[in-house]
């Protein structure tokens, strides 16, 4: 009978990795959820957590062709669904997703070696530092790396047999990794010939052709869907997403460094954000091609860019191809989004984890030792093939683009395993005294120890300027302003000559009141930046908070000035109109505003925040047809606040439609329940419909707790009063 007992004694070295992995994880979680960005995520991570976001507020197919592989984008809106969108819970559920992977990790250490060396793969994993890191990180790598040790964990365990189920099974695991980074499409073809060469003298070719076929119908079936809703949404047939195009120029340019995000068409100290880089590099494909283009065609566009580098510039590609090759092999672990060695100040136990030096800890150590491993198994090299093809294919794909820890993470995993096995049979060799064997493998180590730790040509740079700067940005998103003032001015003390970052430095204190301070630094800004029309905008808000209106007026207009093209997004430009129609609308310039409300709209059609002040325009102007269809497209959108409900109240008030208008006044105390002058006309509303006294009176007395000495609650109060006298 098989027992409890019996079941752990079996799986005991998973169990115990998969327990010591979630211990580490969650130790690690609880030390980092006071940081910044535990609570406002930045860059690819914002963009995962507001693309999970749209998918539960009911964009669940989105827009266009995925621009990005999507499945960890639809695992991340389930997870937000069912933690109700907790950051700490999300993360969490991500740790148990990455016990699942120590576990199979495990499970296939002890199909290929031994227990010993699943004791030693499991422990390694729970302990491996860059692992821990971004397993908590609202990143793929967590995603990919489950479906990657899984799917060869699958091809080994049944490459003996005939099943078609277990093969049908592998094939689909495959085929969620591909929709989860695509770039395993490279190694699945390697691994389908794998199948089909497999074992020939026990199995017969019809069984390995047949399971290889039931293979790739299991990759096929999940990126079907993708692919047909990719050709639904944009008529180009984009098979899983559209950015492969624009990252392969990215990582084979004139600029390319091998390292970070730059191209020659856009200065380095004007790199768009995150969220206009698409609509800027899209942009000047458009511009460079002069004409439309699909998405499909962009792609297409910036791949066929790279290669007429690699074609015109054989030389400068090999040596760029070069200093990628080392930058993977490197200890150092190059980060693009943040800097891990920067975020080790957050937690105590990833400072033990990870080190900068004079070893680069962990995979300084990690890739001799798997060296070491490939020498002290390169006999039984055949058993092991599924795990060397990903490893070199999925490397090269990789040098293809741009090297970053999390890009070269996926490797990880797969070296733990050989590394282990090579200190287990190190051991072994010593035990035995096999001089030569010993002497061979120390020598790899030896040489490889000093080769990775070190750094090359541009690796190993802190930028600490960028460093403070996210942790600025952070806290200034969580409302944090006075941290954020601290960051920024932390960030200009590495570098002092940043337009953006003094600009950012002017709002948060122009948003504390520091009007004065505030000037300074934007206008300090100007001078670095002269054409950032965020700098004009922030420059505006300020004449405005001083009552400066018509130097609000040209700031504003200068901010439109500035904008340009495929810079500028629609939205931002849509804003930058806005306050201007804004600005126009306060100096009583009717026609002015209305014109600029309009050109805020038809910038960018799908600006919520345009259509709701437009809503409030129009009323005040009279136009309530106008004004009605605004507020609801705005409505739409979610896109009202609560001022813009309360408009729209005291709007249907006005024409007497006293049921439309109450509801609109609840919405907008339901979204601020200090609105006095919410709760005082729906209380007018009542009274004028001839409601019961009490009715009047429940809404009067909260305008007049939040607002003791409001004139209108004070005089319907006073005449309440008196008719319960008479």
């Amino acid at each position: 009978m098989y027992s409890l007992k019996s079941f752990l004694k079996k799986q005991y070295p998973g169990l115990l990795a998969a327990a010591a992995t979630i211990v580490v994880r969650l130790i690690y979680l609880l030390q980092i959820q006071k940081s910044p960005t535990f609570h406002s995520p930045l860059v690819d991570q914002q963009w995962h957590w507001e693309w999970a976001g749209d998918i539960l507020s009911g964009s669940f197919w989105g827009k266009g062709a995925y621009f990005r592989a999507p499945l960890y984008a639809y695992f991340l809106a389930f997870l937000r669904l069912i933690t109700d969108s907790s950051f700490f819970w999300v993360r969490f559920l991500q740790v148990l997703l990455s016990a699942g992977s120590a576990f199979i990790l495990v499970k296939l250490a002890e199909k290929l070696f031994n227990r010993t060396t699943a004791v030693v793969a499991g422990l390694i994993y729970a302990l491996y530092g860059t692992l821990v890191y971004f397993d908590t990180t609202l990143l793929i790598p967590v995603l990919f790396i489950f479906l990657s040790v899984l799917g060869i964990y699958l091809l080994i365990t049944y490459r003996k047999s005939s099943s078609w189920i277990a093969w049908l099974m592998a094939g689909l695991v495959l085929g969620l990794a591909a929709i989860t980074r695509p770039n395993i499409l490279a190694v699945i073809p390697f691994l389908i010939l794998w199948a089909v060469l497999r074992d020939r003298a026990v199995l017969s070719k019809s069984v390995r052709l047949k399971t290889s076929a039931i293979m790739v119908l299991g990759i096929i079936l999940p990126i079907i869907p993708v692919t047909v809703r990719n050709v639904v949404k944009s008529g180009d047939f984009i098979l899983i997403s559209s950015q492969g195009g624009i990252n392969f120029y990215l990582g084979n340019n004139s600029d390319a460094d091998g390292l970070t995000v730059v191209m020659p068409e856009l200065e380095r100290t004007q790199l768009p954000s995150w969220q206009q880089f698409v609509p800027t590099t899209n942009a000047i494909a458009e511009r460079e091609s002069r004409r439309g283009l699909s998405e499909g065609d962009i792609s297409s566009f910036w791949t066929h860019k790279a290669l007429d580098f690699i074609s015109d510039h054989p030389g400068d590609f090999a040596v760029l191809t070069f200093k990628k090759f080392v930058y993977l092999i490197s200890g150092f672990e190059h980060s693009n989004n943040a800097d891990i060695y920067f975020d080790r100040s957050q937690s105590s136990l990833l400072s033990i984890l990870i080190w900068r030096g004079p070893i680069y800890f962990p995979f300084g150590l990690l890739l001799p030792f798997a060296l070491a491993g490939i020498w002290l198994y390169r006999k039984e090299t055949y058993t092991l093939w599924p795990v060397y093809i990903f490893l070199i294919v999925y490397a090269l794909t990789v040098l293809a683009f741009f090297i970053t820890a999390r890009y070269r993470l996926p490797l990880v995993p797969f070296l733990i395993l050989i590394a282990s096995a090579g200190m287990v049979r190190l051991v072994t060799v010593i035990r035995e005294r096999k001089s030569l064997e010993l002497s061979a493998a120390i020598v790899i180590m030896v040489v490889s120890v000093l080769a990775v730790n070190r750094t090359y040509f541009d690796e190993g740079f802190s930028n600490q300027f960028q460093n403070y700067l996210n942790v600025g940005a952070a806290f200034e998103r969580a409302g944090k302003l006075a941290e954020a003032e601290q960051q920024y001015a932390k960030a200009l003390e590495y570098y002092s000559h940043s337009g953006s970052a003094y600009n950012d430095l002017g709002y948060v204190q122009m948003m504390q009141g520091k009007l004065d301070q505030a000037l300074s630094n934007l206008q300090t800004a100007l001078k670095y930046e002269p054409d950032n029309p965020k700098i004009y905008k922030n420059l505006g808000l300020l004449m405005q908070r001083q009552g400066k209106l018509n130097g609000a007026l040209n700031d504003f207009r200068l901010a439109v000035q500035k904008s340009r093209p495929g810079v500028t997004s629609s939205e931002e430009l849509s804003q930058y109109l806005l306050n201007v129609a804004v600005t126009y609308d306060a100096l009583r310039e009717s026609d002015s505003a209305s014109a600029y409300y309009r050109r805020s709209i038809s910038t960018a059609p799908g600006f919520g925040p345009a259509y709701a002040k437009a809503g409030s325009f129009f009323s005040r102007e009279g136009d309530y047809a106008t004004s009605d269809s605004m507020f609801a497209v705005a409505d739409s959108m979610n896109a009202l606040g609560a001022g813009d409900l309360f408009n729209w109240g005291l709007s249907l008030l006005r024409r007497q439609e006293h049921r439309s208008a109450r509801q609109k006044l609840h919405a907008a105390v339901e979204k601020d329940n200090r609105m006095y002058q919410a709760y005082y006309l729906l209380a007018a509303s009542y009274q004028d419909t001839g409601s019961p006294p009490d009715s009047v009176l429940t809404y009067l007395n909260l305008a007049l707790e939040y607002n003791p000495t409001y004139q209108p609650a004070l005089r319907l109060h006073e005449q309440l009063t008196q008719q319960h006298r008479k």
